[in-house]
């Protein structure tokens, strides 16, 4: 009995069929893989939600005052005044498709400043006759291909920035 061997042209056209296999499917796998990063950054910043809001009763209705980004000006971070809230699990305040920022920031996540020490039912601005309610919290740089995500005090979070200005009441 002869045992049959693959010809040259025959092993030649299997690997590229696999390697055209692999090209047509990298790019389906980097889209999954980036939609995936976003939605589980999306269910981090709603935990930040969860635990903002659980600050907020403890504390008659205000929001934490603190820092933007990291420790400057002694007051404590986002993460210092919810890490009880959140169980001292820290990996809440990293985004899965941050790279580095965390490791030099202690979080993904930047808190809106303009909201620190405000209810959080006052969480919007009155400019002029017109009001603006503003995120008080986001990812802190463009980690998903310059998308980012934003969280609101009503516990939305959205991947692109919205500012809503009406009339003033």
């Amino acid at each position: 009995m002869r045992l049959q061997k693959f010809s040259l042209v025959e092993l030649l056209t299997v690997i590229g069929t696999l390697a055209l296999l692999i090209a047509l499917a990298f790019p389906v796998y980097h889209k999954v893989k980036n939609q995936f990063q976003l939605t589980s950054c999306s269910s981090k910043l709603r935990q930040i939600g969860i635990c903002v809001s659980s600050y907020a009763n403890d504390n008659k209705d205000f929001l934490p005052f603190c820092e933007r980004l990291e420790q400057v000006y002694g007051m404590p971070t986002l993460k210092d005044s919810l890490l009880q809230y959140a169980s001292e699990n820290t990996k809440i305040f990293v985004c899965p498709a941050d790279k580095n920022f965390y490791i030099s920031h202690g979080t993904s996540y930047e808190w809106n400043s303009f909201v620190s020490g405000l209810r959080i039912d006052k969480t919007m601005f009155i400019v002029d006759t017109h009001s603006i309610i503003a995120p008080i919290c986001g990812d802190a740089d463009d980690f998903h291909n310059e998308k980012r995500n934003y969280l609101y005090s009503d516990g939305r979070v959205k991947d692109s920035f919205e500012v809503l200005v009406k009339d003033a009441e």
